[in-house]
């Protein structure tokens, strides 16, 4: 592994450690190298460089390892951006619907039953209604399997949240079955497949982000 004062390095730490949801280690490890003490040379001041750090932020980090404080909590409240917000598992199964929590959905001014924009990788979006739960954490936005997958994101990663006021109701689409997903079912995919799922259910879909298996044929 390179050097933590390699700022290439520094970047890849931070990726690789986000993923895997070791952000306690990754605190722990900044810090053992930024505690060290000034030398002559500047090497403190030269691996604060190397990690993009400024002296609020080893602050902010030094309270997150003293108090146990997640990490990614610590790096959204440094970027004050409450519209991002960490992925989490939701307790519902519904492919239409994200959930926040109400402290959460009252400062983005988001209602019961609003759409919203949601933003992921590779300039991934999807529409879903939003509800509150008691149960989510304020920087924390709950999804499905099926959502995280039409964003390209797991759990643990960040997303952007906003407000969809404008979207049309539909009038007619096309869902075409991809061939290997529905390969020895029988009987009429409209009647037994879709037409529960879409009737009287004011889905809010977006082009190209649903296919058959999301739907568990």
């Amino acid at each position: 592994m390179n050097s933590p004062s390699d700022p290439a390095a520094g970047s890849y730490l931070m990726q690789a450690l986000w993923k895997l949801n070791q952000k306690q280690e990754a605190a722990a490890h900044w810090w053992k190298h930024l505690e060290r003490p000034m030398g002559e040379d500047g090497q403190q001041e030269g691996q604060e460089r190397a990690f993009g750090m400024s002296n609020g932020h080893r602050r902010e980090l030094q309270q997150c390892s003293l108090t146990g404080e997640d990490l990614s909590t610590a790096i959204l409240k440094q970027k004050n951006r409450p519209n991002r917000l960490i992925v989490d598992e939701a307790i519902n199964e519904d492919n239409s619907v994200v959930s926040l929590s109400q402290a959460k959905m009252d400062e983005l001014q988001l209602f019961r039953g609003d759409t919203v924009l949601l933003k992921g990788k590779k300039r991934r979006e999807a529409v879903c209604i939003v509800l509150s739960d008691d149960t989510c954490s304020d920087e924390k936005i709950r999804m499905n399997r099926v959502v995280r997958n039409n964003l390209r994101v797991r759990l643990g990663d960040v997303i952007s949240i906003q407000p969809c006021p404008d979207v049309k109701y539909g009038k007619r689409i096309h869902v075409l079955p991809i061939d290997d997903t529905v390969e020895g079912i029988t009987g009429n995919l409209f009647e037994v497949y879709l037409k529960p799922y879409f009737l009287e259910a004011y889905r809010p879909i977006r082009k190209d982000r649903y296919k058959a298996s999301d739907w568990h044929l």
